[in-house]
């Protein structure tokens, strides 16, 4: 279903949730036109698809009507106590 969404300027976060979200072509949110990154993260956009126990960043492979995907290039390791943040 179409729905014509145009998040680009609302200025805002846009939430998509749902159990299985990405994670087979019955749970997809498809893009008609590639999105425009910024370091693989899709801008104003996060996911969650365990109804809220974990958020992630949004990204995209590029290809029109693909589904955008829960980004998966964070780096998460150990930071020495006092250390300011990166």
């Amino acid at each position: 279903m179409d729905r014509g969404l145009d998040y680009a300027h609302a200025g805002g976060t846009m939430l998509l949730s749902g159990t299985g979200l990405g994670a087979s072509t019955r749970n997809q949110l498809l893009v008609t036109a590639a999105p425009a990154l910024n370091s693989g993260v899709l801008k104003g956009a996060v996911m969650t698809t365990d109804s809220g126990a974990t958020y992630n960043l949004v990204s995209h492979n590029g290809t029109a009507s693909t589904s955008v995907y829960a980004y998966a290039g964070y780096t998460t390791g150990a930071q020495p106590i006092g250390a300011p943040p990166p």
